[in-house]
């Protein structure tokens, strides 16, 4: 037996991982959120104009069918109404973010930093000017303090 239900409540935050989005659902004049799961591809059909409001009064459309619960929508009653057609297809979103592999931010950003150690042009000169520069400075960045006796308190840089 399937069965829809209206959660009226706020969207209190927004947790993206790379398969799923968490919204901390809170029910108006409830005490405890509810935590709404969306498949992140799903969640681009329920947002498809872009991340919802915090803290803005919002309807959630729930599906029930036995123990499995879907979310079929999320809307701001007193919001504009966007049609999905206005927003665009979803195949401009090819390039887009779509499997774990193209969200994993650690390997783009690996990949960004190879591409700007791969663009930079440096003679060996100035490559042995930069190591030497950096080598002095970490030389004057260490200063190991002297506390002197810890247990009179006498003695050290610092008295």
């Amino acid at each position: 037996m399937t069965q829809t239900k209206e959660l009226y409540g706020y969207i209190t935050a927004i947790t993206k991982a790379p398969e799923v989005t968490i919204l901390s659902f809170q029910e108006k004049n409830a005490p405890s959120v509810i935590a709404l799961t969306l498949a992140t591809l799903h969640y681009h059909e329920v947002f498809p104009a872009g991340d919802p409001e915090l803290g803005v009064a919002m309807i959630a459309v729930i599906e029930e069918s036995g123990t499995n619960i879907q979310v079929k929508a999320i809307y701001n009653p007193a919001g504009d109404f966007i049609a999905v057609d206005e927003v665009g297809d979803f195949e401009l979103m090819a390039d887009a973010m779509t499997t774990p592999e193209d969200i994993d931010l650690y390997e783009k950003l690996r990949q960004e930093r190879q591409a700007m150690l791969a663009a930079m042009d440096l003679s060996p000169e100035e490559i042995s000017e930069l190591t030497l520069a950096h080598e002095q400075e970490k030389e004057q960045m260490i200063e190991t303090p002297d506390y002197g006796n810890l247990v009179t308190g006498e003695g050290g840089h610092y008295e």
